[in-house]
């Protein structure tokens, strides 16, 4: 394992060569989750994504075999796990998560298509977390900042070019967005989930970065996160960053008090749900609510009211030709050009069922910020920066879907900062190796041990005379 504490020059060969490595992976996957990728709305990208995109495929397999062979299968991070645990490639829970996903495949609805953008989106988590296990937690952010600035600079380069920045015509597009920036990514929306990434990683735990460059840089990314008219990222944003900011001066003694707030914000949506179930309703109702995300919405409920267990399927829901369940409800725009149903939650119950996105939301959103919350030893800054991209990620998925979905975006600088948080908090003293011991207790044949802080000396009491 490499010592990230140690500078580059003074590293061994073969941790230059890891280093490298896992930051050409790292790099490589961002930009062809960013500039990259095929578009994931409209007819002829629809039906690329359905064939499969053999470009990425092959340029994520290379960046695999290159880390694997390179930096090799797993990393022993400090206060590792040990035991068989220590062989394994990812969070136990993560696994958990991807296993269930497989298992979906036995009774999906077109398994060969399941099959390969299972392997596709296994692939991509396992090289962000293996970049990130030998990165570290400064490096990666230095990395992933510095190619958040080139993809702005390309962005706003992109729209001298006729053509190219703005947001064109497409069959069963909304014709409202025609004009709004997009840059080099293949959609609005994207655009400005990636301004809002640029925004937050500049304005929280920025260490090193000269403030003039910050300011200059978040100001950039909100201009444009502007004129690309991306509401949910817009929202979404603004509600992250207060996150980040009520967060910030919180510690781990106040870990007492999470369990009651919980429940009073909990109890507090409850009350809140027979005021406006009304609104909502009406809001459902309304085909031209939500730009049309009201007619997918329904449809999604309803298959799932009828396969609540399995779904379709991993990945066999949208883009899988005729025999998609699409066409059992529409024949329609929806069945036609919607390459998801803009809301990854629902997409996850349809294609995994239940317990799968309940699978999901465990091990992508709750226990990540548990690990997060109950880490004594990550700074405030840090804490405060990947919380708000945790919450950010998970807002998103209310009007968009990236859960689970390949390379998108979101889901990239999901499992991105959950590779961070575990990096982080693993290092950590906290009550979060208890609750994971606890739950490991009956699998592992030796106790899972946390890290401990240093011992205070204490001066030797004498007998007593």
């Amino acid at each position: 394992m490499i010592n990230r504490a140690r500078p580059f020059a003074l590293m061994g060969p073969q941790d230059q060569r890891r280093l490298v490595a896992a930051g050409f992976a790292l790099i490589g996957v961002l930009l062809l989750a960013t500039v990259g990728s095929s578009s994931f709305e409209g007819f002829e990208a629809a039906l690329e994504s359905a064939k499969g995109d053999i470009v990425r495929q092959l340029l994520l397999g290379t960046l695999s075999l290159v880390l694997l062979g390179v930096a090799g299968p797993v990393a022993m991070l400090p206060g590792h796990r040990r035991g068989w645990l220590s062989w394994l490639p990812l969070p136990v829970s993560i696994i958990l998560l991807l296993v269930y996903c497989l298992i979906s495949v036995s009774w999906a609805i077109a398994p060969a298509v399941s099959l390969r953008r299972f392997i596709f989106t296994a692939m991509v988590i396992w090289i962000l977390f293996r970049a990130v296990a030998e990165l570290g937690y400064a490096r990666t952010l230095q990395l992933v900042r510095w190619t958040l600035i080139v993809v702005l600079v390309a962005n706003y380069a992109s729209l001298l070019v006729p053509g190219v920045g703005l947001q064109p015509d497409s069959p069963g597009g909304d014709p409202s967005v025609v004009g709004n920036w997009r840059g080099l990514l293949p959609h609005k929306n994207l655009a400005g989930a990636v301004c809002a990434f640029t925004i937050l990683l500049f304005l929280f735990d920025r260490r090193s970065v000269p403030s003039y460059l910050s300011v200059t840089l978040i100001a950039a990314s909100v201009i444009f996160l502007y004129f690309s008219q991306s509401k949910t990222s817009q929202g979404i944003l603004f509600v992250a960053i207060l996150t980040g900011l009520v967060i910030r001066p919180y510690s781990t003694h106040y870990r007492a008090l999470l369990g009651p707030l919980l429940f009073m914000t909990a109890g507090l949506l409850l009350l809140l749900v027979p005021l406006y179930i009304e609104d909502a309703s009406a809001l459902l109702n309304d085909p031209e609510a939500l730009t049309g995300r009201s007619q997918i919405w329904p449809i999604l409920l309803t298959y799932a009211s009828e396969h609540p267990l399995t779904g379709a399927g991993f990945g066999s829901f949208w883009q899988i030709g005729q025999e998609g369940p699409i066409w059992d409800f529409t024949s329609g725009w929806i069945a036609q050009y919607a390459g998801h149903g803009h809301n990854g939650y629902l997409d996850m119950l349809v294609t995994i069922g239940a317990p799968g996105l309940a699978i999901v939301i465990v091990a992508l959103f709750l226990w990540p910020a548990m690990r997060l919350l109950l880490s004594h030893a990550i700074s405030k800054d840090c804490r405060a920066l990947l919380l708000s991209l945790l919450f950010f990620c998970a807002g998103h998925n209310l009007t968009e879907t990236s859960l689970m979905d390949r390379i998108s975006v979101v889901q990239v600088f999901l499992m991105l900062t959950i590779a961070l948080i575990y990096v982080q908090s693993q290092a950590s003293p906290g009550r979060h190796h208890q609750l994971r011991g606890r739950s490991l207790g009956l699998f592992a044949r030796s106790p899972v041990r946390q890290p401990v802080r240093a011992p205070v000396r204490r001066r030797p009491v004498g007998r007593p005379r």
